[in-house]
């Protein structure tokens, strides 16, 4: 393809489209419907140019005006809690389910890993006086390990669950942008710190606490944390095999699909830490704690399966740049 012919061709196209969405406030109904024939040409235009062209500029020229003219195609008239219902129907529970296989070998390897440990601990007391003094050791499976749960308010201490969970899953998010590489040694970590305190409490015959009180909540904390980590090396892994579409695209893709599970996350990580505050410390049975932690996994995972598989047999991708255009009305 001749660029320049093309360009040439529809460089006034772009310059009508980008006049109606500067003025796009004051707008008849006859420009209305102009701004939409124009908007959806341009995206085609677009869609052309990434892949026959190679000159960023242009590209990146075209990104912007198209951009600019989505958000004055549905941007005006969309309810806010549209998009926000749009949100936790598809974009979150499509993404999760796309990435299954990655945050299941998260967590299938992640458990494995504490099981070693905790073993290793348990049989092994010259293990235990590595982790610790005696004194030590005694404090933790004594006071330490329980108290934590107990010492501070249900409210503020919901508050600092949620932070520091929401901090956890941040640095799995944030180390997508390095290609998901330093996410198997926070899981490392994540499971090292879960096998070793596992162990401890089972060499000292504290299994029936630590169980009590890991559970109820832990159940979906980790899981919040290896759905992170799933997406977060999936993006890695577009970077290596991008497979037929251009690796920039698939890399944008991917990029938004991260930023759609931490905003996701927060929601699960907020209920994981009411949980936490308000279920594990409480006086209720051991059965019954551990039942409603489990209650809490099993309906984010229905949710998840149900509407990921929904919308993936919708051929949704999560996308916001697959959102549906909504014109704006008079």
């Amino acid at each position: 393809m001749d660029m320049d012919a093309f360009v040439a061709v529809n460089g006034p196209v772009w310059d009508r489209l980008d006049e109606l969405v500067r003025w796009r406030r004051s707008l008849d109904g006859a420009e209305v419907d102009e701004l939409i024939e124009l908007y959806q040409l341009a995206t085609t235009h677009l869609s052309i140019v990434r892949s026959g062209s190679a000159d960023p500029i242009l590209v990146g020229r075209l990104s912007s005006l198209v951009a600019r003219a989505r958000s004055a195609v549905t941007g005006a008239h969309s309810p806010a809690w549209r998009e926000l219902v749009r949100f936790f129907t598809v974009s979150f529970p499509v993404v999760a389910y796309r990435a299954g296989r990655w945050w299941f070998g998260a967590a299938l390897g992640s458990l494995a890993v504490a099981y070693v440990l905790a073993v290793w601990v348990v049989k092994d007391p010259s293990v235990q006086t590595v982790v610790g003094t005696p004194e030590e050791i005694r404090q933790l499976v004594e006071h330490d390990f329980a108290d934590y749960y107990s010492e501070h308010p249900a409210a503020s201490f919901a508050g600092q669950v949620w932070v520091n969970n929401a901090w956890v899953s941040l640095q799995v998010i944030v180390s997508a942008i390095l290609l998901g590489l330093p996410i198997p040694w926070i899981l490392w970590q994540n499971a090292a710190n879960l096998g070793i305190v596992s162990g401890l409490m089972h060499a000292n015959d504290k299994a029936d606490v630590f169980w009590g009180l890991i559970l109820p909540h832990g159940m979906l904390e980790l899981t919040a944390v290896f759905l992170a980590a799933g997406v977060g090396m999936r993006l890695g892994w577009t970077v290596i095999d991008p497979g037929p579409r251009r690796r920039a695209e698939v890399l944008a893709e991917q990029g938004r699909a991260v930023m759609s599970v931490a905003l996701g996350l927060i929601a699960v990580l907020l209920i994981s830490g009411l949980i936490e505050a308000g279920v594990t410390p409480s006086g209720l049975p051991t059965w019954a704690r551990i039942a409603i932690g489990a209650l809490a996994e099993v309906l984010f995972l229905t949710y998840v399966i149900v509407f990921g598989r929904r919308a993936v047999r919708a051929d949704e991708t999560g996308d916001i740049e697959d959102a549906p255009d909504l014109a704006p009305t008079a």
